[in-house]
């Protein structure tokens, strides 16, 4: 089975989880926007968004490079991964292109390493199915930094559906 597989309903009854709410980051004080990310997202919300890789390019991608611009040596950021780690729990991908939209990584490599931090999937169609198979990578994350020796206490995902934005954490 592939992480896109996930509901938000499946991967909660499989894993049991529970939600809680909390206002994430409550001591990061807003930033000011370059006038490049504020060009690129006003093209982006005049622009035909009809695909999960249009909104992972158009919207999600200028986001991720204006905080690698801010914070160039401090990780690395990964599109298109396919991120195998439990066959057994089904935290597996298949092969096909786009199955993670971003990784985020403290290690800057060509290849991906451990930490990785955070998630990025870009939806159209549906956020229980987006969230579902965001959250099944956030695992599939704990799982793969112990195994190469880099645990890290929390994991960030992040889901776009149509124009918004949810971000969690795990």
């Amino acid at each position: 089975m592939t992480y896109s597989n996930f509901t938000l309903a499946k991967v909660y009854r499989q894993f049991q989880l529970k939600e809680t709410r909390a206002r994430l980051f409550p001591e990061v004080e807003p930033v000011t926007l370059s006038t490049w990310l504020i060009r690129s997202l006003e093209i982006a919300a005049k622009s035909v968004l009809l695909t999960e890789k249009a909104k992972s390019e158009r919207i999600v991608s200028p986001i991720l490079f204006e905080f690698k611009e801010r914070h160039a040596d401090l990780f690395e950021i990964y599109s298109g991964y396919n991120l195998y780690v439990d066959a057994d729990n089904d935290l597996n991908g298949d092969g096909q292109p786009l199955l993670c939209d971003f990784l985020i990584s403290f290690q800057s490599s060509y290849i991906v390493q451990a930490p990785i931090f955070s998630l990025v999937e870009a939806k159209n169609d549906s956020i229980e199915l987006g969230l579902g198979q965001c959250i099944a990578q956030m695992l599939g994350a704990r799982l793969y930094n112990p195994k190469e020796d880099h645990p890290i206490p929390i994991i960030y995902g992040c889901v776009t559906y149509r124009r918004r934005l949810a971000i969690f954490n795990a």
